[in-house]
């Protein structure tokens, strides 16, 4: 009879590893990667009751049902 290791933990052949725990390393990893790559998602229009140069500048198109032009062009190049 064999078997395999994940994580440390040995588990018998045939065995049902769909839902094996994942340590707490790779969750924080996982966390923070999907923050990286999902952040332009919760990106908001307003940041302290002004025009998000953020938003302004990922989303250019939606900006111009937020903001006048001249709103786009003030804030939009504030870095």
């Amino acid at each position: 009879m064999s078997g395999f290791i994940i994580n440390g933990k040995y588990y018998k052949e045939g065995a049902n590893i769909e839902h094996f725990p994942v340590n707490s390393m790779y969750k924080s990893w996982h966390k923070d990667e999907q923050r990286r790559v999902h952040s332009a998602d919760i990106i908001q229009a307003h940041k302290g009751g002004k025009p998000n140069g953020a938003f302004i500048r990922q989303y250019p198109e939606e900006a111009q049902r937020y903001f006048t032009p001249e709103q786009i062009k003030e804030y939009g190049n504030d870095y």
